[in-house]
């Protein structure tokens, strides 16, 4: 594991957690109800989980670092997209453009940090050894 990998961890949770004081200023601005604010934070949740049953074992075949790559973009296009919300349904796509580049990393990144750095991919090491 390298400081890199730890700090890019760090602000991509931080990330996730940022927009949550700014439900409040989207429901004053948009005139959004409790049970919207409640819906768009939920929908992190289900697309966190959507994305970790079907592309939960990418990385065994492409490899951690483009997979790690990807939900790091993901990520800041899910940022750009609550930066220029105007609705709920925007809030609603960037929230789940966040939980999915989320899923995307989350295995990498628990494997990398619980492995010895080698050559080989932790990821597919990991799927070997536990696959039976």
């Amino acid at each position: 594991m390298t400081v890199f990998s730890l700090v890019g961890a760090a602000l991509v949770v931080a990330s996730n957690s940022a927009v949550t004081p700014l439900y409040r200023l989207y429901q004053q601005s948009m005139h959004l109800t409790p049970l919207m604010i409640t819906l768009v934070y939920a929908v992190y949740t289900f697309s966190l989980l959507a994305a970790l049953l079907t592309v939960g074992g990418l990385s065994d075949y492409v490899g951690r670092r483009p997979v790690i790559v990807s939900g790091l973009l993901l990520n800041a296009i899910a940022m750009v997209l609550f930066s220029y919300a105007t609705d709920v349904g925007q809030l609603i796509l960037a929230r789940a453009v966040q939980g999915r580049a989320w899923a995307l990393r989350r295995r990498c990144w628990a494997l990398q940090f619980s492995t010895p750095t080698t050559d080989a991919d932790p990821c597919s090491i990991a799927s070997r050894h536990f696959s039976g």
